[in-house]
């Protein structure tokens, strides 16, 4: 409808761009047909005198029927181009999609642009317009892909979890983000005190003699000490958050779960059962290797625990919830898992904590799981009570099946809901 409108206007500009003004005005009238000569037109100039203008009507009306539609031209595509832009400003500030457009508007101005012989020019309009909106879109779109990419790691497809499920691992996504934030803002200080430097400094020879010092203490800390930290203890001279880090035991790189907050922080969890979510009852490879998700429930392997404990003196610390809910803890000064040839023999002392001092009973006991029996027992022990360093067979059993709960001595029933063992250099 509007570009019905817009002819109309068309005609009176065209009309209006026929009168002629000046000195000279035409007197004479009549109709100029297809096969006219040269047309006489009678004149008086501004004397009085008369005059006669010979006109070559053909050429005239070349010229005006170049002139009109070269404005028609110029003005169905300025208005058509503006009526686009509103129709595409209007669509993507509703949060109209992009068929929606297609289907319900471009259609009708498709078919009146057919008529024109302006297809192109809609093309080229509508995919500027589609460009120019992308663009203005581009970064809210990365944040919905990096939502989604987050989210879709936590929550996996196909995998029923409930409420307080998606609230612990969205929660999880924004603890990361402080730390992400965090380091944003210090490299931005950094930039800040490095150009202060050069400021201050000047001379060649000062600046790099502060790389030099700079590049020296960056290897012995930060980045560099952290891809080499032993365990979470060497960890928190560097990162106060407690998260998933890799640590090196050894040589390899291990993932691990960093406690920095309890009692001090840098932990080293090595055993988590919380709701049952990981099959504990393993092979002897199973415990000797690891396995489990450190996000949750695992067992970090006998050999990284060895590898460990030999390297140092270390200290172990368990944190316990009775069938009443109520958290119990006990801790051990002396704490040394030994080598494969050893059966990953348990050395254990020095009690603390009201949780009670079950893990003696077991001190150089080797460890044991249903294929490999090393207790002292008639009996498979690993197969009642889980894999463990049992004797004949235990005071604790905290690998034990989860449906039939965690065993500990010296609570009501014997029985352990949750356990959380973790170590800590001294």
């Amino acid at each position: 409808m509007t570009c019905y409108r817009t002819l109309n206007v068309i005609v009176i500009v065209v009309a209006s761009c026929l009168v002629w003004s000046g000195d000279i005005y035409v007197t004479a009238s009549g109709a100029v047909t297809k096969d006219s000569g040269p047309l006489s037109i009678p004149l008086i100039n501004d004397k009085g005198a008369p005059l006669v203008a010979m006109l070559d009507a053909n050429t005239i009306n070349r010229k005006i029927k170049v002139y009109i539609r070269t404005l028609m031209r110029e003005t169905i595509q300025n208005a058509v181009q503006e009526q686009i832009k509103d129709i595409f400003k209007t669509s993507f500030d509703e949060n109209s999609t992009i068929n929606f457009i297609r289907n319900m508007t471009m259609q009708g101005i498709n078919d009146i642009l057919k008529e024109q012989g302006q297809v192109k020019l809609l093309d080229s309009i509508r995919n500027e317009e589609i460009n120019e909106a992308l663009k203005l879109s581009d970064k809210d779109s990365m944040v919905e892909n990096i939502m989604y990419e987050l989210q879709e790691t936590c929550l996996p497809e196909n995998h029923n979890i409930s409420e307080n499920d998606i609230k612990k691992d969205t929660q999880n996504i924004l603890n990361k983000m402080e730390v992400y934030k965090e380091i944003v803002q210090m490299k931005g200080k950094l930039k800040e005190d490095i150009k202060l430097i050069l400021t201050e400094d000047g001379g060649k020879k000062q600046v790099s003699e502060m790389l030099r010092m700079l590049t020296r203490d960056v290897k012995a800390s930060g980045v560099c000490a952290i891809q080499t930290a032993k365990d979470c203890s060497e960890l928190q001279k560097y990162i106060s958050h407690s998260d998933v880090y890799p640590i090196y035991p050894d040589t390899s790189e291990v993932k691990v779960y960093c406690d920095m907050t309890t009692d001090g922080g840098g932990w080293t969890i090595i055993q988590r059962r919380l709701d049952g979510s990981v099959n504990f009852q393993r092979n002897w490879k199973d415990y000797e290797n690891g396995f489990g998700n450190v996000d949750g429930e695992y067992w970090l392997g006998n050999k990284h625990i060895h590898s460990l404990t030999s390297s140092g003196k270390y200290e172990l610390r368990i944190d316990l919830t009775d069938l009443s809910h109520k958290k119990k803890y006990a801790v051990y000064k002396t704490f040394v898992v030994g080598d494969a040839e050893s059966k990953y023999k348990l050395t254990i002392g020095d009690y603390s904590g009201n949780a009670g001092n079950q893990m003696v009973y077991h001190n150089e006991m080797k460890f044991s799981t249903f294929d490999q029996d090393n207790d002292q027992h008639d009996a498979k022990c690993a197969n009642s009570y889980g894999p463990w360093w049992h004797k004949s067979c235990c005071h604790s059993g905290l690998n034990k099946k989860f449906n039939t709960n965690l065993y500990w001595n010296d609570f009501n029933s014997n029985a352990a809901k949750t356990s959380v063992m973790m170590i800590r250099k001294l």
